[in-house]
């Protein structure tokens, strides 16, 4: 028996090892899906400056690593293996499949594309770059699926560890009495060692993790100020020039009513794309939220709501003395943002009520809807693109989000983040 359980260790080890590779692989493979559309967006931006050629380097560098990591999990995946992984890992990880399907070749062929670009053909509206943009999360949620399963069993790994340790340990004693006092108690030490081992493995993993998480969205909102800053600086100053000339054209032209007409009709269309952009700028980064604050910023796009989608927002703040930490501030307004266009998109919602609590130690958000609801025990079903980026931005701060709904009863998201 004491064999029998020496060999059951081994090949639980074996196996952790196993799925730990592959995790780390998926990892890799996760953080390269989201660094080469950041590559890729400083591509574009950067053309026509010195530091335009050193970028395309560096993206097709980060083009090159993700095709060689996938092509080597496609031709060695038996090597690595053995006969040793978890089922539903491997299912995940070759049967979905991940890495061996069309899309990661597509996606590393657009990035290439992309990257062989010069002059002209270098834009924010070229397909290639749109590509990257629209497919890189949905790529990054998939490779979570394998981080998530390899959680899940590394908890169920360590507590049989626990459990069939216990149970070859009182069977030895009953048959083995002497022997297994000798025999026992090193082998004991060395599952413990390991047992600590796969537990410093795990946290590895989540600070890996927690840090891409947190480069990722520091890239998005730098992105986002960059983008705000030429839709304020570029495309607004260059509309309004163009509606000045239209408006000394239309004076240039007032004998001819038809030619006036319809220029005065190119100026009414060029001042609402100017004030849409204007709005679309104001949206990415809210100026009120960096010159006065969470309150002021969250007020503001609670009208916004109202005035647009003819929902009706009500902001309730209890104990902010004070303003917050500035990324904090951030994280809350694009949390809030983030529920306010799920409720419009899909909640079907008349009334919306948000409050911001702050206790002594710790900041709370809650967004409620009397919209149609959803059902949250059915994961596949509500667990989308929105409400994880809300999740993983509160991660990112140790805060926790819970989400309770029901069909036809509404929807509440409540935020705690600590704070000091």
């Amino acid at each position: 028996m004491s064999i029998i359980s020496h060999l059951f260790f081994l090949y639980s080890i074996r196996t952790t090892d196993s799925d730990g590779f592959m995790i780390t692989q998926s990892s890799k493979q996760g953080f390269l899906s989201q660094s080469i559309p950041f590559l890729a967006m400083q591509f574009v931006s950067s053309i026509k400056t010195p530091q335009h050629e050193k970028i395309r380097e560096q993206l097709v560098e980060s083009i090159n690593e993700m095709k060689l990591n996938h092509e080597f999990l496609a031709s060695d995946k038996s090597a690595i293996l053995e006969e040793y992984h978890s089922k539903k890992i491997d299912s995940i990880y070759y049967s979905a499949p991940i890495f061996l399907n069309k899309k990661v070749i597509r996606y590393i062929d657009e990035a290439y594309l992309l990257s062989e670009l010069y002059d002209d053909e270098v834009s924010y509206t070229n397909p290639h770059l749109k590509y990257l943009l629209d497919s890189s999360r949905n790529l990054s949620v998939e490779l979570n699926l394998i981080t998530n399963q390899y959680q899940l069993e590394n908890k169920e790994e360590i507590n049989g560890f626990y459990y069939n340790r216990t149970y070859f340990l009182v069977f030895s004693l009953m048959l083995y009495l002497a022997i297994g006092l000798f025999y026992f108690n090193p082998m004991t030490k060395h599952i413990d060692k390991n047992l600590f081992d796969l537990s410093v493995k795990e946290k590895e993993i989540q600070d890996i993790n927690d840090r891409q998480i947190s480069a990722i969205i520091d890239a998005q909102e730098k992105e986002r100020q960059r983008v705000a800053g030429d839709l304020h600086d570029g495309l607004i100053q260059t509309l309004t020039s163009i509606a000045h000339k239209t408006k000394t054209e239309i004076e240039n032209y007032k004998h001819d009513q038809q030619t006036e007409k319809t220029l005065n009709e190119i100026k009414v269309l060029i001042d609402d794309v100017i004030i849409e952009t204007r709005n679309i700028a104001y949206r990415i980064i809210p100026p009120l939220l960096k010159e006065f604050g969470l309150v002021p910023a969250l007020r503001n796009l609670c009208e916004q709501i109202k005035s647009s989608y003819k929902i009706n927002v009500i902001l309730q703040e209890y104990e902010l003395k004070k303003r917050l930490e500035k990324n904090l501030e951030l994280t809350l307004y694009r949390i809030a943002q983030e529920a306010l266009n799920n409720i419009v998109k899909y909640a079907q919602a008349s009334e919306v009520l948000i409050q911001l609590i702050q206790h002594s130690n710790s900041i709370v958000l809650i967004i409620e809807d009397n919209g149609k609801g959803f059902d949250t025990i059915n994961e596949t079903k509500w667990n989308g693109i929105g409400l994880m980026n809300i999740q993983e931005r509160v991660k990112a701060f140790q805060g926790n989000v819970s989400i309770n709904s029901s069909k036809d009863l509404g929807t509440e998201i409540m935020v705690e983040i600590p704070i000091n």
